[in-house]
């Protein structure tokens, strides 16, 4: 597939999304097609004033993921979810590996979208530009919290390992200083698993 044809698809996806998104304010404008290292691709954005609903195709993986931006801001579709308490009740998953959206039921992928954007969105979707931007900042700073305080955890249980360690080989400075290097390496390897996990399908 070349960047016209993902073009042509991702038109065909905003076309099923226009009587969902049109009412609420957002018209589709094309952002361009190209070729990148993982392969040819197509993009666009819902813009409603200065908020954005962002869409990807990618031809090696179909539909990528969907981003909602203002200003500055941008949070992906699971952020969002996540935040507002639904992660478990949206039928739109993301696979991180893949780079791939999909219906977490098995469903058609649009299908889960629509379903997300009507049961959960609709008030932030047609929120000032202000509150919207705030709402995205206020994700940011939460994942961002979240993430690093897995981080430490990870040094934390790492520090406590690495005293053991050094117990053992009745050298605590050295034993110390490994469990900190663990624990850290872990704390992250833990947060790339967790955008790894229910691949699919993506």
């Amino acid at each position: 597939m070349n960047p016209e044809e993902c073009q042509q698809k991702l038109v065909a996806i905003t076309e099923k999304l226009n009587p969902v998104l049109n009412p609420l304010g957002y018209v589709f404008e094309a952002d361009g097609y190209a070729v990148s290292s993982g392969g040819p691709f197509a993009s666009g954005f819902f813009v409603n004033g200065e908020k954005k609903i962002g869409l990807i195709y990618r031809s090696s993986s179909g539909l990528g993921s969907v981003n909602y931006e203002c200003r500055q801001s941008a949070v992906s579709h699971s952020d969002l979810m996540r935040y507002l308490g639904k992660e478990d009740e949206s039928k739109l998953k993301y696979d991180s590996k893949k780079f791939s959206s999909y219906a977490g039921e098995e469903g058609d992928v649009l299908d889960a979208l629509i379903h997300d954007i009507q049961s959960f969105e609709i008030d932030l979707l047609t929120s000032s530009s202000e509150q919207f931007y705030r709402a995205l900042r206020k994700i940011n700073k939460s994942h961002n919290a979240s993430e690093a305080s897995k981080v430490v955890n990870g040094v934390i249980i790492g520090v406590v390992l690495g005293g053991a360690i050094g117990l053992m080989f009745q050298n605590m400075g050295l034993g110390v200083l490994l469990g900190f290097m663990i624990g850290w390496v872990g704390g992250i390897y833990v947060d790339i698993q967790r955008g790894k996990k229910k691949p699919r399908n993506q």
